[in-house]
């Protein structure tokens, strides 16, 4: 009965995004007002094209989710967020936008909304950097309330910069081609082994091909909800858990070079 009762438990964690295969983009976007906001896009195997409210997505160092409760816009600046497209009604919003992987090469669109407010002489610049391999082709498209519009080479470029309040919206089309990026889906390798699972007091891992070394290495432990609830450096494989309440939580360990190896774990 017990041992059912655990397998039930397990096939009702919350589903968690680890990096699979999913290009995504990180949009800096920042104005006159030295004001800073970071927009996530992308595509990601555990993704809907729906509102992934429970699912815990990874970029590189930070944890994702798809929050629509946004905190309301500054006083006299710009405020930028993503539209969720038609996937959901206009005037739904979040900072983070990932879509599913419906077959080897697929197109998205998704929107940048940008409410801006009178301060002065505005501006609103847009960076994103280089691409990630697994994109065959991205555009930005910026217009005016008179329909007066731009498109923009993402691939050629890296960022681009609004000075006038008519641009409120820009359109984002990526078409991404999973079969040409399979070398960055990572191999099973790459995660730790953790046991025992369910964990008790003491969480004890094993890492593969990625991380070789137990010397130097830093955790990071969050809830289902996305936040953080413990970190530290550590030297051994033995992690103490026992100051965490029972449920469903991810943990992230990375090295000095900033390798990155991920799985998730039930704490008793």
């Amino acid at each position: 009965m017990k041992k059912q009762t655990l397998a039930l438990f397990l096939l009702l964690i919350p589903s968690v995004a680890f990096p699979q295969w999913g290009p995504k983009i990180k949009f800096e976007v920042t104005n006159d007002a030295k004001q800073r906001t970071n927009l996530y896009i992308g595509v990601d195997s555990n993704a809907t094209d729906g509102y992934d409210k429970d699912v815990l997505f990874i970029y590189e160092a930070d944890t994702l989710h798809e929050d629509m409760d946004l905190p309301p816009p500054p006083p006299k600046s710009m405020y930028v967020l993503l539209v969720k497209d038609s996937l959901n009604p206009y005037g739904s919003y979040s900072y983070v936008d990932m879509r599913s992987i419906p077959s080897n090469s697929f197109f998205h669109k998704y929107r940048i909304n940008i409410r801006w407010y009178n301060t002065g002489n505005p501006w609103v610049n847009i960076h994103w950097g280089k691409l990630p391999s697994g994109i065959d082709s991205a555009k930005i498209h910026c217009y005016e309330w008179f329909d007066e519009s731009y498109f923009f080479d993402m691939k050629g470029d890296t960022a681009l910069r609004l000075d006038n309040e008519a641009y409120q919206n820009c359109d984002i089309y990526i078409w991404y081609n999973q079969n040409s990026a399979l070398s960055d889906e990572p191999n099973v390798e790459n995660y730790l082994t953790i046991f025992p699972n369910p964990v008790g007091d003491f969480l004890t891992f094993v890492t593969h091909s990625q991380i070789t070394s137990y010397d130097n290495l830093h955790y990071s432990i969050y809830s289902m909800a996305g936040e953080q609830v413990l970190a530290n450096s550590i030297n051994t494989n033995m992690i103490d858990v026992s100051s965490l309440m029972p449920g469903c939580y991810s943990i992230i360990i990375k090295n000095s070079n900033g390798d990155n190896i991920y799985n998730n774990f039930i704490k008793k």
